[in-house]
C-alpha cells in the first residue's frame, strides 16, 4: 500500500530535493524565527522515517502562486 510507505531520511531527501543533512538538522532544530520547519516523521526505536503522503502534504503547503510577494 503506497500511503503507508516509510522513507529513509536519504530517500526522503531526495524525493523533496532537498539534502539528508538538511532533514536531520531541521529535526533537531525544531522551527527557529522564520526557518523551514521539518516535515513530519515517524521515530520507530531510533529509526526515523518519513510517509510519503507527509512528504507529498509537506510540499503542497510550501507552494508559492507566482505573482504573490513577499511582503505586500
Amino acid at each position: 500500500m503506497q500511503d503507508r510507505e516509510m522513507l529513509t531520511d536519504v530517500c526522503a531527501a531526495e524525493l523533496l530535493g532537498v539534502s539528508a543533512s538538511f532533514l536531520r538538522k531541521a529535526r533537531c532544530s525544531g522551527v527557529l524565527g522564520d526557518a523551514t520547519p521539518p516535515p513530519p516523521h515517524v521515530k520507530i526505536g531510533r529509526a526515523v522515517r518519513y510517509r510519503r503522503r507527509d512528504l507529498m502534504a509537506w510540499l503542497d503547503a510550501r507552494t508559492v502562486s507566482p505573482g504573490r510577494r513577499r511582503g505586500r
